[in-house]
């Protein structure tokens, strides 16, 4: 699998390098990356985030992650990757993808609960289940609190890549969720979430 992700990686590199030239002229901001920078200073990754568009870049990976630190994330939350989400980190802890709906996938470190920083979200969804018991208690929405958050929040709209904490997709992960405020679609691992995102951009660059 190491070999698929290494290729994989090297075109979501492409994606991420085409969008930041596509994005030349725009303040860093637009591309998505300006809350991650100022959240995280001293992280590795934002320190190269704060290089888009100041500096030429030809890689927006970093090392892999050890086993130990995926091994102390998964302790620390209370949660096991899955699998192809682990293979990933193996092979960059966290990565750039400027522009895309995933402008920041986080490195371990920094993978974290929903609720830690999404309380009026998280709020909001246990209401609506307060009010309607009709909404399916096994839905994502009703533990919103405890999805894994897996990339930071950009700074235009709230898309966030969760791993679902209640249910299994069926090939065996947990649902990979993409969450916003029009609602949220589901990928059945994590893999396939990057591979959609690496398609579709690259169709869109194509017309």
């Amino acid at each position: 699998m190491s070999a698929l992700w290494k290729e994989l990686l090297v075109e979501l590199n492409a994606v991420g390098l085409a969008c930041i030239e596509r994005g030349r002229d725009d303040a860093i901001e637009y591309l998505g990356l300006e809350p991650f920078i100022n959240g995280f200073p001293d992280a590795p990754l934002a320190v190269l985030a704060s290089k888009v568009g100041r500096e030429e870049l030809t890689w927006l990976g970093q090392k892999g992650a050890t086993p130990q630190q995926i091994a102390d994330a998964e302790e620390r939350l209370g949660f096991r990757f899955p699998d192809t989400y682990r293979e990933f980190l193996l092979e960059s802890n966290g990565f750039l993808v400027p522009g895309t709906y995933c402008c920041v996938l986080l490195p371990v470190e920094l993978v974290r609960k929903f609720g830690d920083d999404n309380a009026q979200i998280v709020a909001m969804w246990a209401n609506a289940h307060a009010k309607d018991p009709l909404l399916d208690i096994e839905d994502v929405t009703y533990r919103m609190g405890d999805a894994i958050q897996v990339t930071a929040e950009p700074s235009d709209y709230d898309w966030f890549v969760l791993f679902d904490p209640i249910n299994a997709s069926p090939k065996g992960e947990p649902w990979t969720v993409m969450y916003s405020r029009q609602g949220y679609d589901c990928e059945e691992t994590f893999l396939d979430l990057i591979q959609e995102l690496v398609s579709s951009y690259q169709a869109s660059f194509r017309r």
